[in-house]
């Protein structure tokens, strides 16, 4: 596996998810995704999203020199209760 670092990315987590998810969500979430920097999102002028930028090994690896690609998280919650989470370029 190559290292952690050529795998970096970009992903915006809305206001909802971490308000309304459970906690299982959240360690679905972050369990797959290490977070080094968060910025609000206020692009629209309300809502408070936040834009995280880190790694996981689920990120395509990238090239020296080249942007971090941004990510959408897909999330499905298991029978069990779990949350089963896929990241889309």
């Amino acid at each position: 596996m190559t290292d952690l670092y050529s795998r970096r990315g970009k992903l915006t987590v809305t206001k909802e998810l971490l308000v309304d998810g459970d906690i299982k969500f959240i360690k679905a979430l972050f369990g797959n995704f290490y977070p080094i920097h968060a910025e609000w999102d206020d692009t629209y002028g309300f809502g408070r999203d936040v834009i995280y930028y880190g790694f996981s090994e689920h990120f395509d690896v990238l090239e020296d020199g080249l942007m971090a690609a941004e990510y959408t998280a897909e999330v499905t919650q298991l029978e069990s209760g779990d949350y089963s989470i896929r990241f889309i370029k």
